[in-house]
């Protein structure tokens, strides 16, 4: 398990406290979690593609600030907070937590998205290890062999 889960009750009551929350109409949340089916399965369909047992995950803090930034560039958007994991990760861990705020409804999902796009494009899976008949895809770190999808970069602090 990696670092404790923000409270995103506490989030939301910072972020209306804040000098942007006049303008703000909306606040959207976004919780990423690891999850077992594999994106090979989930997004193009391969029912080859065997189940997530974890990942190890780390991002990189200057590509994360400057997709940060690009949202605050983002029509409407006034308030933005990521928290991102690090670490051994099991099925079930968060990932990441994601706070927008802003003036309209569409302003707030439109830039969850262009965020969340930012973010993937960040993201160079290194290696997908799964478990196949004893085999491994790729080399992992002891204990992980065959067992952990890794994650190079990623999301925000």
């Amino acid at each position: 398990m990696g670092n404790p889960s923000p409270s995103m009750d506490a989030w939301l009551k910072e972020a209306k406290a804040d000098p942007s929350a006049p303008k703000i109409g909306m606040y959207l949340t976004h919780n990423g979690v690891v999850r077992q089916s594999p994106k090979a399965l989930v997004r193009q369909g391969d029912t080859s593609a065997l189940p997530v047992k974890g990942m190890l995950f780390s991002y990189d803090r200057a590509g994360v600030e400057a997709a940060i930034a690009e949202t605050y560039r983002l029509p409407g958007v006034y308030y933005v907070r990521v928290w991102l994991n690090e670490g051994e990760l099991q099925v079930g861990d968060d990932i990441m937590y994601v706070l927008l705020g802003g003036d309209i409804r569409p302003h707030v999902i439109d830039a969850l998205r262009q965020e969340q796009a930012a973010l993937d494009e960040q993201e160079q899976p290194w290696e997908q290890l799964v478990p196949s008949a004893g085999q491994k895809i790729a080399e992992a770190p002891e204990p992980f062999a065959g067992l952990w999808v890794h994650f190079p970069c990623g999301p925000f602090p």
